[in-house]
């Protein structure tokens, strides 16, 4: 009980906070009344090697103690950016962590080359792992136990460009995902277990770099939403479930970076709530 003022644990000196990096998520074990464990997720960078992370604390008297890296995976060219997303819980798998890693912005326009749409490797993915960092066997893709060798097994979904957040429903544990696009089109999936999410064929539900030619990938699963250009960047996403704002109640919200906006989206067709049937912004509430 009370506040706490302070530093929960200093990675200032091997963390890199450039184009879209930094310290990207953190979580809280669902057991932490018991374990206190306390998850982050950032780009670290120390004697020029980056890599992505996710770092396990144990926290005391409100500081983080005993890190452990439970993920590690070298970012390879990560000159531009789409470097990382952020992670949840699942509420339905409190012992499994879900986490996102863009495509690193290689070769935007060329399909033949873009990682977010080959199940080889980790890039352009919502990942899922164990917590304590280990491999799921029931993974869409798992083959070997090698993450980084023919399939890569940590992979849940893919096709995805930058994927910044996601979210879980409390409701019917369906997984939402917002994802920026490159010049026409963001975007917000619902994501399911081994499927393809478009990029780099499609952008929204249009071919890539166009808002004319209707995506024709027939393996692509389409957004329920999308966003026009100019493109806000969507970023943070949440599925509210509630009486205090009984209005939203099984809407999403959706915020993005460029306009400072946050979009109420209603959700229809119970209980899968699998559609959008309206979007506007969001006003002021009162409680």
């Amino acid at each position: 009980s009370g506040s706490f003022l302070g530093t929960f644990y200093d990675l200032s000196d091997s963390t890199i906070s450039t184009l879209e990096r930094g310290v990207l998520g953190i979580s809280l074990d669902p057991d932490f009344s018991v374990n206190h464990y306390i998850y982050v997720y950032y780009n670290h960078f120390y004697n020029n090697d980056e890599r992505i992370r996710i770092l396990r604390f144990t926290e005391s008297a409100n500081t983080g103690t005993n890190p452990v890296v439970i993920f590690d995976l070298p970012a390879f060219d990560t000159i531009h950016g789409h470097v990382g997303g952020n992670l949840h819980f699942r509420p339905s798998q409190p012992n499994h962590i879900y986490f996102t890693i863009g495509d690193l912005l290689y070769q935007q326009t060329d399909p033949a080359l873009n990682y977010a749409n080959k199940i080889t490797n980790p890039f352009g993915k919502v990942l899922r792992i164990k917590k304590d960092g280990s491999i799921p066997t029931d993974n869409p893709f798992y083959d070997d136990g090698n993450a980084l060798a023919a399939n890569c097994d940590w992979i849940w979904s893919y096709g995805h460009r930058n994927p910044f957040d996601f979210c879980f429903s409390p409701v019917n544990d369906s997984l939402y995902c917002s994802e920026n696009g490159m010049f026409y089109w963001d975007e917000v999936n619902l994501i399911s277990k081994g499927l393809f999410y478009g990029w780099a064929q499609c952008e929204g539900n249009y071919m890539n770099s166009s808002n004319t030619s209707l995506c024709n990938d027939p393996s692509a699963q389409l957004p329920i939403t999308d966003f026009g250009a100019p493109l806000p960047a969507v970023t943070g996403i949440l599925f509210y479930s509630g009486t205090t704002w009984s209005s939203l109640n099984n809407h999403l919200l959706v915020a993005d970076n460029n306009n400072g906006n946050i979009y109420d989206c209603t959700l229809g067709n119970p209980p899968f709530y699998n559609v959008v049937t309206n979007r506007a912004l969001l006003g002021d509430m009162t409680i």
